[in-house]
């Protein structure tokens, strides 16, 4: 997420990206997939977005949170924003395409 303004994306590249997976046929199906294939390679945790309950951080495939040393709760897939380092879900960028 940007650092300042209204906007929702860190970047124009970042947004036009987004747009495109947002309508590209069958977004949901390919998640799933996409899943499925991590779990199968033992990759999900990896991949995986955690957040703690107290301080709100999240964290790449780490489930107890460095600084409160408290479990996080999943809130899904997703990886670095290439451009501003951020975590980012999967979800987010696809907004309300995908359940």
């Amino acid at each position: 997420m940007p650092s300042s303004g209204r906007g929702r994306y860190c970047t124009r590249a970042c947004q036009q990206r987004a747009y495109r997976l947002r309508h590209t046929p069958g977004q949901a199906a390919l998640l799933q997939a996409w899943a499925r294939q991590l779990a199968e390679q033992r990759l999900l945790v990896s991949q995986t977005i955690y957040e703690c309950p107290r301080c709100e951080q999240r964290s790449l495939g780490q489930r107890r949170c460095p600084d409160c040393n408290l479990m996080g709760r999943k809130l899904g897939l997703g990886g670095d924003c290439p451009h501003c380092d951020e975590l980012l879900l999967v979800t987010e960028l696809l907004g309300d395409l995908l359940p």
